[in-house]
């Protein structure tokens, strides 16, 4: 009996949630409809919607990103002159600033204290300002390094980058920022389905990278409920997947103009133009 409880408890409670409820809401009111169409162009778009909200889709798609990309183990790792993390772990829009809050990508902040930890570099990098397009007063530098200080890595060792919004500023202003110091080499953390493109946009910068993916999203199959209602975390996950693949496309896209243009302009951190 308690099996089936479970059972029920988990099939009623996935179809009462916000998205799959909408969904077939959406589903019976086409069927009302009197007009084939009609009834067309609302089941196809809920179709669409349906379809990348489930696991399997969406786990298609972060798979995809981050095969390229497995686990580096620490041995093999080479030691370097900084741990650069990306920005994208810490909520500066969070209520309550006097704690730091992270986000789902919680792992690029605690690796990066692991890798100094185990004296991969001397120096941990974070770049990142707001990424929100109307909200720049809070920069996520400023809350990366209260956590930093909270887990007992000294402030002097830790270097803001604080003014970058998206990965192509982050990649041009850490360049000015390693250029100034003369660093030379760099552990790059972020999440693995974000290491593809960040490699790219980072080969131009004149830095040697060597990347520690982290953050997976992907998980071991199995057959769940989700593989068949939509979830808000599917949804998520596809929404963060298609995100990366448009970003990689725009980056080719823009590369492959950016051919017929002057150095000057194409990697403007860059110091020599011979």
């Amino acid at each position: 009996m308690d099996t089936i409880f479970f059972a029920a408890s988990k099939l009623a409670g996935a179809f009462l949630f916000p998205l799959p409820a909408s969904l077939l809401l959406l589903v019976l009111f086409a069927f009302r409809l009197p007009k084939f169409k009609h009834k067309v162009w609302v089941l196809v778009p809920t179709l669409i919607i349906w379809v990348a909200a489930t696991d399997s889709f969406s786990q298609w798609l972060v798979k995809g990103l981050e095969e390229k990309h497995p686990p580096v183990r620490l041995e093999t790792l080479e030691n370097s002159d900084a741990i650069l993390v990306l920005g994208g772990a810490v909520d500066n829009l969070a209520l309550y600033e006097q704690q730091v809050q992270l986000t789902s990508a919680a792992e690029r902040m605690t690796d990066a204290v692991r890798l100094f930890q185990k004296r991969k570099a001397p120096r941990i990098v974070f770049t990142g300002g707001s990424g929100n397009l109307f909200f720049q007063t809070r920069k996520e530098s400023d809350f990366a390094l209260q956590f930093f200080e909270s887990l007992g890595v000294p402030t002097k060792v830790v270097f803001l980058e604080t003014e970058s919004r998206n990965t192509k500023e982050n990649a041009e202003k850490t360049a000015e920022l390693f250029s100034r110091n003369k660093w030379k080499s760099a552990i790059l953390i972020t999440s693995a389905f974000h290491m593809e493109r960040s490699l790219l946009v980072f080969a131009n910068t004149g830095i040697k990278i060597h990347p520690w993916p982290t953050d997976y999203r992907s998980r071991v199959k199995i057959l769940t409920i989700d593989d068949f209602i939509p979830s808000s975390q599917s949804l998520e996950n596809t929404s963060i997947a298609w995100k990366e693949r448009i970003g990689l496309f725009v980056y080719g896209f823009r590369e492959s103009i950016s051919t017929f243009l002057p150095l000057r302009i194409r990697y403007p951190w860059s110091k020599d133009w011979n």
